[in-house]
């Protein structure tokens, strides 16, 4: 295992053992934040590249109230409103499922 898959799983490990003991102040802000930044340029960029959807994560594994809150976390640091939203959400090839007009 590389160095930063590693670090990956000792990140993952460690925060699913803060939420399984209920003790948030266990998991850094700031590598939080730092995570989350990567992951969320990782996955527009290899997106981007793919030019078609890519899963976020496996179904299942995160909880919709858990999705909406990270979601809107997000939306509310990219200064963005749900209409901004709503037109990258009918964007075409941004879902899947969708055609090429975007419907």
């Amino acid at each position: 295992m590389s160095a930063p898959q590693a670090d990956a799983e000792f990140f993952c490990a460690s925060v699913e053992q803060a939420i399984a003991a209920n003790r948030p102040g266990d998991i850094s802000p700031e590598v939080l934040a730092r995570v989350l930044q990567a992951a969320v340029r990782g996955l527009a960029f290899k997106t981007d590249k793919a030019g078609h959807y890519l899963e976020p994560y496996e179904k299942g594994s995160v909880t919709a109230t858990e999705t909406v809150m990270a979601a809107t976390a997000i939306i509310r640091a990219a200064d963005l409103n749900l209409w901004d939203v709503a037109m990258w959400f009918n964007r075409a090839g941004s879902a899947p499922g969708r055609d090429d007009r975007g419907r």
